[in-house]
């Protein structure tokens, strides 16, 4: 078979911000280099995650750039080893070696913390996203649970509050 000149990208939730910069910015990219790109939201739930990867490689994509759910991404290393390219964005891959681009999470809300404290502020609270993705852990281990090295926060759960976007908090 030719080359599709086609890949797939898969974010978590399209009306969520920055996934939907990530999906723009990768279609600008690809649409000056003549790839067409077909994309998806998997919603957080690893069965859509991988029905959308089969559905996408069963049209002959060429490779995936993936913000994922999914736990153990050793299931894709056949493919790889078939030619499908696999790039990670924002959340890295589980169980496989792939590519992948990811941003300092724990340390940017370290410092976003010490600059807090720094300026004066002493209550400071966290509003993640759900513990499940491995983003917001990182997250409310940099500002929260750890905090600035030389500052430690003391830990008070009420405030911190983990939901996913989109969802109300009851209480």
């Amino acid at each position: 078979a030719g080359r599709t000149k086609t890949i797939a990208v898969i974010v978590d939730d399209v009306s969520n911000d920055y996934s939907a910069q990530v999906l723009r910015s990768i279609s600008d990219f690809a649409h000056e280099r003549e790839i067409e790109v077909f994309s998806g939201s998997h919603e957080s739930d690893p069965a859509i995650e991988n029905e959308l990867i089969h559905s996408f490689i069963s049209r002959g994509v060429e490779g995936f750039v993936l913000m994922t759910c999914e736990e153990d991404h050793s299931q894709w290393k056949t493919d790889a080893e078939r030619g499908i390219a696999f790039a990670f964005v924002d959340r890295p891959p589980q169980k496989a070696k792939f590519d992948s681009v990811l941003t300092a999470n724990a340390e940017g809300v370290r410092e976003a913390v010490t600059h807090l404290i720094e300026n004066g502020h002493s209550r400071i609270a966290y509003l993640g996203d759900d513990e499940s993705i491995q983003t917001a852990r990182d997250r409310f281990a940099g500002g929260h649970r750890d905090g600035p090295r030389d500052r430690p926060l003391r830990q008070r759960e009420d405030r911190a509050s983990h939901a996913r976007a989109g969802e109300g908090r009851e209480g």
